[in-house]
């Protein structure tokens, strides 16, 4: 998503409100935008502001606890995430794509990460065509050699309702736990978990 990376606010009006105006130009449909800690995970520290006047509130909070501040349009979609496992240039594959589906927060907040009633997840898809399932797999091994990951990722999009793909992360260190989405894509490829935790350590030691 079209998005700003901010190290510091100036306490001056005049800067302030550019800064404010270049914040609001991040959501051309006017939906709203993502604030974040440009560094962490789980969704922690996350705001998801809908109204301009709660912006650089948003920003200056993540500032003040010594990170830098991210922020991304807001874009309204499927939210989708595909697990990536293997060595670049030799057995690097994609998982199968999993869809998320939030129950009461309305974006996958850490509630809806980790609570036993929270969001629906289910792989394979049913809401992405399978056309655009494939552009999905594609692109998240693409972003996984990009960005040198090694092993294993897990990258997350948003797919929009004409079809659009907007890459939101690349999960360096994905979760393992038995509400994490990589077991279950894993699972869908038809690996269990013991399976899975032997071929990561099999790529960490560099095993043929």
């Amino acid at each position: 998503p079209p998005g700003l990376l901010i190290d510091s606010i100036s306490s001056e009006d005049s800067v302030q409100a550019r800064l404010q105006q270049r914040l609001e130009g991040l959501s051309p449909r006017g939906h709203g935008w993502f604030v974040k800690p440009n560094s962490g995970g789980s969704s922690a520290g996350i705001a998801r502001v809908l109204e301009a006047c709660d912006l650089i509130p948003a920003v200056a909070s993540i500032l003040a606890g010594g990170e830098r501040a991210l922020v991304e349009g807001l874009i309204r979609g499927v939210e989708v995430s595909v697990g990536v496992i293997g060595e670049s240039g030799r057995d690097l594959r994609a998982l199968p794509t999993v869809e998320i589906q939030p129950k009461t927060s309305g974006w996958f907040d850490t509630k809806e990460k980790y609570a036993s009633a929270g969001a629906v997840e289910i792989c394979p898809p049913e809401n992405i065509p399978p056309a655009v399932d494939e552009e999905l797999r594609m692109l998240a091994v693409r972003a996984h050699v990009a960005t040198d990951c090694r092993g294993y990722s897990r990258s997350d999009f948003i797919v929009t309702e004409t079809a659009e793909i907007y890459a939101l992360e690349v999960n360096t260190i994905p979760g393992l736990t038995e509400r994490s989405l990589l077991p279950l894509e894993a699972a869908a490829a038809g690996m269990n978990f013991e399976s899975l935790c032997l071929e990561i350590l099999r790529l960490a030691r560099g095993d043929d």
